[in-house]
């Protein structure tokens, strides 16, 4: 083989591994002045580009290590290469390998096995698998740097289900031999091999995959990929741990709806009691994705993400009123009712005796 063919299959595999952002998912798209930053922050070669004005990929710089994927609060970003997921006399497995791993297979490997994030894991959970078994290279030598690591995100996930009084996730890491004997075992007594649509792109560039990929095992499933992470959790009567909390400040919120307008997750909602007809503000936190649109969008500060907490606030009851300066009517905390306060938002900053001029003959 010639160094030119070298080098280009070399590049058309560097390109496979390059991740693929789904444009209307991104915060970015849903709001312009967002201050997401996670897939720069979690870019170990400074590959990702973000300004005022664009939002974008280096290829050069770009190494393909996936990083970048669960950094990602909106799921927006997403890999080719997927964890291997196996059925043993009907107990599914999870299998994945660095490729620094030194495993004489490709099926399972990914760049980085830190790529594979809390969502993939609950999803995983969800179709039943709930054993990961891992082995990786020496990441104290690894040039991506520290990374959040595939084992934390196994334990923050089973500091959730055991919450919810619900049987944890187990994580093995073996040694690169270890786990190939051990993928090599439940492949031997599984019901065979699959080929799915990943195996078919990979062996156009010679290389083999013999079961059937995660991507493959959820397809239909696109939208899960994009669901907030407490909306992948089993469901619970309780009151129970989830990794993100919108938490309002009632002092401080003018009512003006922005956060409600502005969430794609209806983690923050505008409710109406049909039987009272008194509006609140209703917070389910378990939609909350920690894209951080709702922060930046209000204008007053009074939106915080609490993170690894119980939620303590789901409901803040609004009172409907009239300005006395412009007539329009408004509404706000119950807290605020209680002050003297009788302008809108709008009125309140500004000053109307402004705009009056006086006119003489």
């Amino acid at each position: 083989m010639g160094p030119n063919i070298r080098n280009q299959i070399e590049q058309a595999l560097l390109e496979l591994k390059q991740p693929e952002v789904v444009e209307a998912k991104c915060v970015h798209s849903l709001m312009a002045s967002a201050s997401c930053c996670s897939c720069v922050d979690a870019c170990p070669e400074h590959a990702w580009i973000l300004s005022e004005s664009v939002l974008g990929l280096d290829t050069g710089k770009c190494d393909g290590c996936g990083l970048c994927v669960p950094a990602c609060p909106e799921g927006a970003i997403q890999r080719l290469y997927e964890p291997l997921l196996c059925n043993w006399n009907g107990r599914d497995i999870v299998f994945v390998a660095c490729e620094w791993a030194g495993v004489k297979r490709v099926d399972g490997v990914l760049p980085c096995v830190h790529s594979i994030g809390m969502r993939d894991l609950l999803i995983l959970y969800q179709k039943g698998a709930k054993d990961i078994i891992v082995t990786r290279g020496d990441c104290a030598k690894c040039e991506r740097g520290d990374s959040q690591r595939v084992g934390q995100a196994v334990i923050w996930i089973n500091q959730m289900l055991t919450d919810r009084d619900i049987r944890p996730m187990r994580c093995y890491e073996l040694t690169p031999e270890r786990w190939t004997d051990s993928l090599n075992t439940v492949e031997k007594y599984s019901n065979g091999p699959e080929m799915g649509r990943r195996a078919f792109l990979r062996k156009t560039f010679v290389i083999a995959v013999s079961e059937q990929s995660v991507e493959d095992k959820l397809s239909g499933d696109i939208d899960t990929r994009s669901l907030p992470i407490g909306r992948l959790l089993p469901p619970t009567e309780k009151d129970a741990l989830l990794p993100f909390v919108p938490i309002i400040d009632a002092s401080r919120c003018n009512g003006c709806d922005t956060c409600v307008k502005l969430c794609p997750h209806d983690a923050i909602t505008l409710n109406r009691d049909d039987e009272t007809e008194v509006q609140s503000y209703g917070i389910q936190s378990e939609n909350c994705s920690d894209c951080g649109i709702c922060v930046d969008g209000c204008e007053v500060e009074a939106i915080a993400i609490k993170k690894w907490s119980v939620p303590d606030q789901i409901k803040i009851n609004l009172t409907h009123s009239r300005c006395t300066a412009c007539g329009a009517d408004y509404h706000m905390p119950e807290v605020m009712s209680q002050t003297d306060e009788s302008l809108c938002r709008i009125c309140r900053v500004v000053n109307h005796y402004r705009s009056l001029y006086q006119v003489r003959d």
